[in-house]
């Protein structure tokens, strides 16, 4: 069974309605700019899901490695982006969700750590990133 299928069968509603939150918001945020990152503010609300529900989503979905993080600045906070895990995973729910544009980081293989264009810190929930760093 590929790692897809094993977190998918994981996961949960709110998991999920979560993820396609950021989807969304993706895609609106390309419709308005076609040269836009993927990289977004953090959703902070999501259907009926109280703060400390949203919270614990955001860290099972970083945990699980289908949503990647960056901390822009200190004052400007954290930004959140799909991975490839977290698209393949909607795609396999059959959630509408874009496809990435040519300005999304070709690398973006939730191996990849975009900071560098944006002089800032990337975080992955990949153990060998963690210990490459």
């Amino acid at each position: 069974m590929a790692e897809c299928d094993l977190l998918s069968d994981t996961l949960d509603a709110q998991n999920l309605r979560v993820l396609q939150a950021y989807a969304d918001r993706a895609a609106a945020a390309r419709a308005a700019d076609p040269d836009h990152n993927g990289w977004l503010n953090r959703v902070q609300t999501c259907g009926e899901l109280t703060a400390a529900q949203l919270t614990a989503v955001h860290g099972s979905l970083i945990a699980r490695g289908m949503l990647r993080f960056e901390l822009v600045s200190r004052t400007a906070g954290l930004q959140y982006r799909i991975s490839d895990l977290g698209r393949e995973i909607l795609r396999r729910q059959n959630t509408v969700l874009p496809e990435p544009n040519a300005s999304d980081d070709p690398s973006d293989n939730d191996r990849a750590a975009p900071a560098e264009a944006h002089g800032s810190e990337t975080h992955s929930a990949d153990p060998q990133m963690a210990r490459a760093a």
